[in-house]
């Protein structure tokens, strides 16, 4: 009789807790909802950028571009066979690490994402006019601050400081939580944009140029350049293909592309169709 009533008291205490923890959840659900419809313009994501939903963000990192030193993101991605989806690496506040000093792009990954040998490094493509011979300057200065796709083994090691996240769950966020020390938020967000705008289940090993990473012994030499000097000698890449295997469809199934050239310098959409935004983690 006794555990009878024991058992009793404890199932009711528990769906107490469940109803409590219920009643949270709906109520941060009800207020995010209503911070998002308050604050359009400051809740912005970097799928709202690729969507060309966010000018604003657009037009201020076209401006920040001609003040600042050239800051490419370093985007480390992976496939989880597990999962069926794309994951990238960020640290725990969901900065990318980037390259944009001194050092060589090898050392740069070396010394920032993994001492693991990447599969390969990729770039995305410079769009090109109606001219093909002319590119305009406006691409140029922003192909300075585009990404470095730098693709690693499925096991292969991170430093400490990063963790790897489902391509998913950083598009969902706000995309001032990619401000950086080098970085402005907004030209961030447009570099990391653009591969997230490519059409879905497009295989983008096809698309992107591949790198060819100098020896790091080449480091000393670097201050011998400026940056933009640096940077145009130390990598050398190329357009003509860069495999034959189609990316496994999943959340970044598209997530590594090109910016079309429409004008505007994004496509809409993104590639990145899985549902749930739950970061993924070994």
């Amino acid at each position: 009789m006794t555990d009878t009533i024991g058992n009793g008291n404890e199932q009711r205490s528990l769906k107490q807790e469940i109803a409590i923890v219920a009643a949270q959840t709906k109520c941060l659900f009800d207020q995010n909802a209503e911070y998002r419809k308050s604050h359009k313009k400051e809740y912005c994501t970097i799928q709202n950028v690729a969507d060309n939903k966010a000018p604003h963000v657009t037009e201020k990192a076209t401006s920040d571009r001609k003040t600042i030193k050239p800051v490419r993101p370093l985007a480390p991605i992976r496939y989880r066979k597990k999962f069926g989806e794309w994951q990238v690496a960020t640290d725990v506040s969901f900065a990318f690490p980037t390259t944009g000093d001194h050092r060589t792009l090898a050392r740069a990954i070396r010394e920032g994402i993994s001492k693991d040998s990447p599969l390969g490094v990729y770039e995305i493509p410079v769009p090109l006019g109606e001219d093909s011979n002319k590119i305009d300057q406006e691409l140029v200065t922003a192909r300075s601050f585009e990404p470095f796709i730098v693709k690693l083994e499925e096991k292969a090691g991170l430093h400490e400081e990063l963790v790897w996240r489902a391509w998913n769950t950083v598009t969902a966020l706000p995309y001032s939580t990619l401000v950086g020390k080098m970085c402005p938020a907004e030209v961030m967000a447009d570099s990391l944009a653009d591969p997230t705008s490519y059409p879905q289940n497009t295989p983008y090993r096809t698309e992107l140029c591949h790198c060819t990473l100098e020896p790091e012994d080449e480091d000393r030499h670097m201050r011998e350049y400026n940056d933009d000097d640096a940077l145009n000698d130390k990598i050398s890449s190329g357009c003509d293909g860069i495999g034959t295997t189609p990316a496994p469809e999943g959340s970044m199934g598209s997530a590594v592309g090109r910016r079309a050239n429409d004008g505007s310098g994004r496509t809409g959409g993104i590639g990145a169709d899985s549902a749930g935004t739950t970061a993924a983690a070994d």
